[in-house]
C-alpha cells in the first residue's frame, strides 16, 4: 500500500499544500446532469491547483464525478464550485472515515489562478 501512495504522489503535476477546511460536495449523475439533492460535508486535508484530498464518512467510488464547494481564505474570501473525479478512496483504519483523492476537471482560468495565488501565498 505504501508503494501505491508513493507512486500516486510522484504522478502529481502540481504542488499540494496542507489545507484544512469544511467542504461540501454532491455526487453527480451521468457526468453533465445536475448533482443530486443530497449535500454531504467533508474535511479537506490538502489542496493543489489540480486537486484536493479530503475526509468524509462515506466511501465514494473511483471514477465518480463530484461537484465540490469550498472557500479559499483569501481577501476577499473566495467561494469556488468545482467539478472533480475521484481517483482514490481509502478507509482510514479503525475509524468510520474515508480519504478521498479528487482530481479537478474543467477548471476555469479565474479559479485556477485563485488556487495558484493562494498556494503561492502559502509557500512564501
Amino acid at each position: 500500500m505504501k508503494t501505491m501512495k508513493r507512486h500516486i504522489s510522484e504522478r502529481r503535476n502540481h504542488i499540494r499544500i496542507p489545507f484544512w477546511s469544511i467542504i461540501k460536495y454532491n455526487i453527480m449523475r451521468g457526468g453533465h446532469q445536475p448533482p443530486h439533492n443530497e449535500v454531504v460535508y467533508g474535511n479537506s486535508l490538502n489542496l493543489g491547483v489540480g486537486g484536493i484530498c479530503f475526509e468524509t464518512f462515506e466511501p465514494i467510488p473511483i471514477g465518480a464525478l463530484l461537484e465540490i464547494t469550498l472557500a479559499l481564505p483569501s481577501y476577499p474570501l473566495r467561494k469556488l464550485k468545482i467539478e472533480g473525479e475521484v481517483l482514490r478512496c481509502e478507509k482510514i483504519n479503525m475509524t468510520d472515515l474515508f480519504t478521498i483523492g479528487l482530481s479537478f476537471r474543467n477548471v476555469n482560468d479565474q479559479d485556477r489562478f485563485a488556487f495558484a495565488e493562494f498556494i503561492e501565498h502559502f509557500l512564501s
